[in-house]
């Protein structure tokens, strides 16, 4: 109270034309510091705001073998999409995926297709998350994260259709703590590129475990019933550090394709390591087989059963772009398939 008296009796002290010009200054320092202190608390404030989704894949590809006699330059995946952030608990994700017709039916001619990958409304406060729509799915996202190089070579799951990467249905997670997570889905079980058709669902759990800095396991675990009852059960162990990343995974499915003691399974190794902030080298070896039943000759699957190597170096001009030399091969289990050997400069462009 006696500094504002004191402040009133100097400004009477002035003279009416240094009182004015005072009290101007007085307001505009009053003025700009609560201007400053809108701004901190707006800082604190949620701005709706979106972010365009832009990726594809590309290479060109030559057979070694002079077998299949194959070279080409493909666009092999294109993701056009939208993501916006309604407030601080929930967004929202609009993403189609462009890509060749022979992708989803074998043997079909070249043509493009599009589908919707992703239309979905997510929810995530504190420790819960929660999925609805064209979600991903949980049998190999941790998996692909390791992986690092789908733009080049699918996950094992992925490549041999054991799982699809996004379906249609709802998902929950939940952070224990720092270190262990856990998560559920229910699906249509059909995948994101097919209509639902039954009333049957893909049902799943997972839990993923930090065990240190560097080391992750997961297993996981789903099944859908028809004639029979399909399932799988999909378990990982990953390394990541600074410069080396290292995974491995192991995939078992029971009743495949809903036919009784018709198994599957698939083995996958996969290390990368950091040259530079640049260049990295990167390997993977593939194992998939099925077992043989009763009455039967031969394993059920034998013509698709087989090993793959992969390896090259990669190399990121900048964040946005991936340029892969590689090399792969395909041994076959069948003896009358010959090895398919070759070689590919892939790329990646991903806003």
């Amino acid at each position: 109270m006696m500094i504002i008296l004191d402040l009133q009796k100097f400004i009477f002290m002035l003279k009416p034309k240094n009182s004015i010009t005072f009290l101007i200054l007085l307001s505009t320092i009053l003025s700009t510091y609560y201007c400053d202190a809108q701004q901190v608390v707006n800082k604190d404030e949620f701005t709706p705001h979106g972010e365009p989704i832009v990726r594809f894949f590309s290479n060109f590809h030559t057979d070694l073998s002079n077998e299949i006699n194959e070279s080409a330059f493909e666009i092999t995946r294109s993701y056009l999409g939208y993501k916006y952030f309604i407030n601080e608990y929930f967004s929202t994700e609009v993403k189609i995926d462009i890509g060749n017709l022979e992708n989803i039916f074998s043997g079909s001619e070249t043509r493009r297709y599009t589908y919707f990958k992703n239309v979905a409304l997510k929810y995530n406060k504190d420790k819960f998350t929660w999925y609805f729509g064209i979600i991903p799915t949980k049998l190999f996202k941790l998996q692909e994260k390791y992986w690092g190089h789908r733009y080049l070579y699918k996950t094992l799951p992925d490549e041999h259709e054991m799982g699809s990467s996004a379906d249609a249905g709802t998902s929950f997670d939940y952070r224990f703590n720092s270190n262990i997570s856990a998560d559920i889905s229910i699906m249509n079980g059909e995948g994101y590129e097919k209509p639902q058709l039954d009333n049957t669902f893909r049902t799943g759990i997972g839990i993923t475990v930090r065990l240190s800095e560097h080391f992750t396991t997961r297993l996981y675990y789903d099944f859908i019933a028809k004639e029979e009852i399909q399932s799988i059960f999909a378990g990982f162990l990953g390394w990541k550090d600074e410069r080396l990343t290292f995974g491995i995974e192991v995939d078992f499915m029971v009743n495949s394709n809903y036919i009784l003691n018709q198994n599957q399974t698939g083995y996958s190794t996969y290390a990368s390591y950091l040259l530079s902030k640049k260049f990295e080298i990167f390997g993977r070896f593939d194992k998939l087989a099925s077992n043989k039943p009763e009455g039967m000759e031969n394993d059920w699957n034998v013509t698709n059963d087989g090993q793959a190597i992969i390896g090259g170096i990669q190399f990121m001009p900048v964040n946005e772009v991936k340029i892969a030399l590689n090399f792969r091969n395909w041994y076959s289990t069948a003896v009358d398939i010959g090895n398919q050997p070759f070689l590919f400069l892939s790329f990646e462009f991903n806003l």
